[in-house]
């Protein structure tokens, strides 16, 4: 075999293993998280059940959204049940981009809200052209209640997650948590309902399901309690559908996320949608 040869098969076995190695670290890591969020929840001990879950779910999304013809077949459950004016609640999935595409597909606006720190990724990774097609828009969190509010009132539905660490105590996933109550003082203010949203295959199937519309009512605790409640149902029942950035939303689980993964742990602030 000539030398050549030789040295590209050992560069290309190289390279192998180092993805290899970099997906072990990966999928351990994930395993560890899991582990973390969902302790206490009917999912304990699941954690390498819904990892190997979480990464086909994962190449599931990218072989489809590969092809224009399957991203048209995104069914869209709920969209004739909509009030006219409205916010959208969801939680961080790998699957986040499914609910773009779906909605895009029906011609309703979906603006997700994002945090600055993402912002300048926000065209790759949220898909701003699918957004504005649609009649949205993304928009950046920072300073920007007023802005929500506007887009609100407009009908353009800005979308906030429901999973990112804050100063309400809720329990979510089963566990004292601290999320951000900001999505239900929205509701409040401008006085329009709050609709869950979620991806899944039902079968061989994509779709966006759009819960029942939450009235905008009571104080921002309370109403945020009644969303965080929807939206968590089918994590419990399929939690390889949520993405767990962070263990901040539980701050008693925060001292043992830090001690697994060290200062590298993520914090409250890795949130993509705020």
């Amino acid at each position: 075999m000539p030398s050549r040869e030789r040295w590209r098969l050992r560069a290309g076995a190289a390279v192998g293993t180092a993805r290899w190695a970099a997906y072990r670290a990966e999928r351990r890591e994930l395993e560890q998280r899991f582990a973390l969020a969902l302790t206490g929840t009917p999912h304990e001990g699941r954690a390498r059940q819904t990892v190997r879950r979480y990464f086909a779910l994962t190449e599931r999304c990218a072989r489809l959204e590969a092809l224009p013809a399957a991203r048209e077949a995104i069914r869209v459950q709920g969209i004739d049940d909509l009030p006219p004016l409205r916010l959208y609640a969801f939680a961080h999935s790998p699957a986040l981009w499914l609910i773009l595409h779906g909605m895009a597909g029906t011609g309703q606006p979906f603006s997700p809200v994002v945090a600055d720190w993402f912002w300048e990724d926000a065209r790759r990774d949220l898909r701003v052209d699918v957004v504005e097609r649609a009649g949205g828009e993304v928009i950046p969190a920072a300073g920007a209640f007023e802005r929500i509010a506007s887009a609100a009132a407009e009908g353009r539905h800005p979308a906030l997650a429901v999973d990112v660490a804050g100063h309400t105590p809720m329990e979510f996933l089963g566990k004292p948590a601290a999320l951000r109550s900001g999505l239900a003082s929205l509701a409040l203010a401008v006085d329009v309902p709050i609709v869950p949203v979620r991806a899944r295959w039902n079968g061989m199937v994509p779709e966006v399901v759009l819960g029942a519309p939450i009235a905008a009512e009571g104080t921002p605790p309370e109403l945020l309690a009644r969303v965080v409640a929807a939206v968590e149902a089918p994590l419990l029942a399929a939690p390889e559908y949520w993405m767990p950035y962070t263990s901040e939303l539980w701050p008693a689980a925060a001292a043992e996320d830090r001690a697994a993964f060290g200062e590298s742990a993520p914090t409250a602030e890795v949130a993509s949608v705020s």
